[in-house]
C-alpha cells in the first residue's frame, strides 16, 4: 500500500474522510483541493489524502491513495502527525489511541 516518501520522521498530515464521506464529485474535488493547499502551505510536511476509488499517485509532498491502514500508519510514525478527518468515531478513536491530534471537519 502506502509508504512514507519522506521517511517516518518527516511530519505528516493525513486527510481521511472514511468510505462514505466523499461520495459526490464536489466533495471529492473539495478534498483534493484542500490537500493540494495543505501541501503548498506546509511544504516541509508530507500530505497523505485517502480518496477511495482513486488510483494511487504521488507529486511533490502530496500522495493520494485509495486506502491506508490508519492505525498502523499513525503508530509507525516517529515524526509529528496530524489527522484531518470527518468527526467519525473510528478515525478519532484510532488517532487518540496513537496520540495523534485530530482536526475534525463535520
Amino acid at each position: 500500500p502506502w509508504s512514507a516518501h519522506g521517511g517516518a520522521e518527516r511530519p505528516l498530515v493525513i486527510c481521511a474522510f472514511g468510505t462514505k464521506g466523499l461520495e459526490s464529485a464536489l466533495d471529492r474535488a473539495w478534498a483534493l483541493a484542500m490537500a493540494e493547499d495543505l501541501s503548498r502551505r506546509f511544504s516541509a510536511c508530507e500530505v497523505l489524502l485517502v480518496l477511495p476509488g482513486e488510483a494511487a499517485r504521488h507529486r511533490g509532498n502530496l500522495t493520494v491513495v485509495p486506502w491506508v491502514p490508519l492505525w498502523s500508519t499513525m503508530r509507525a510514525r516517529t515524526g509529528r502527525t496530524v489527522l484531518v478527518a470527518a468527526a467519525g468515531v473510528g478515525a478519532w478513536r484510532e488517532a487518540t489511541a496513537a496520540g495523534v491530534p485530530t482536526v475534525a471537519i463535520p
